[in-house]
């Protein structure tokens, strides 16, 4: 059993949780949010169906389940999007985040299979106006959880005590400090093709983030 850090923002009305898939997702990442809000992307309403969870809100062109499933899933109000469209299902799902004001979104199952999703879903990270706004959009499986931070000081929990912890450069510019961890770094530029700030560790529960410009991917992890 996989033990979540639960964060306050977790517990707000504007919190909710989205579920793709069930690969690298161990069901008790599941179950420990039973009874929150949860949204369905594509196979990910099946397994939710599957844990006696009625999603919020499911959408996708449900290619991934069978014609049965998705007959039922039909029945229950998800949103059956074409497979030809220009947009991803989970761009489709934080969009209707977006419009109903969740500002806190727990993304489960976006990090496995294909390495083309996983790029767009990174994408989606660095919108603009959700970065401007302070949503505070988290990836998780396993072993990572993933987090964008633009401009600002930002206070990074230890999320179920994972080992590692690395700054990913996303910006052309990207100028940063982090303090309170193995190896501390004063405030310097990135530059594109080091690796510099992969493979840190916490010392305590939380570090800080000063991020002085451009935007930074923090990735938590651990080896299975």
């Amino acid at each position: 059993m996989i033990k979540e850090h639960i964060t306050k923002t977790d517990k707000h009305d504007n919190h909710i949780n989205i579920l793709c898939t069930d690969i690298n997702i161990d069901a008790s990442l599941i179950h420990q949010r039973q009874n929150e809000r949860w949204i369905g992307v594509d196979r990910g309403a099946e397994v939710l169906l599957s844990y006696d969870i009625t999603p919020t809100y499911m959408v996708g062109d449900f290619d991934s389940v069978d014609c049965g499933v998705k007959s039922e899933l039909i029945e229950q109000g998800a949103t059956i999007l074409p497979e030809d469209k220009d947009l991803t299902d989970l761009d489709q799902a934080l969009r209707w985040c977006d419009k109903n004001k969740f500002t806190s979104v727990n993304v489960y199952g976006a990090t496995g299979g294909r390495l083309d999703h996983f790029m767009s879903a990174i994408e989606l990270l660095k919108h603009p106006k959700r970065l401007e706004e302070k949503h505070s959009i988290r990836m998780i499986d396993d072993q990572n959880v993933l987090q964008m931070f633009d401009q600002g000081k930002h206070h990074i929990a230890n999320h179920f005590d994972m080992k590692y912890v690395s700054f990913i450069q996303q910006s052309d510019i990207c100028t940063i400090a982090i303090e309170g961890f193995k190896y501390n770094l004063e405030k310097t530029t990135l530059k594109q093709g080091e690796s510099l700030t992969v493979s840190n560790e916490f010392l305590k529960e939380t570090g800080v983030l000063h991020v002085y410009e451009g935007l930074v991917l923090v990735i938590q992890s651990k080896d299975k």
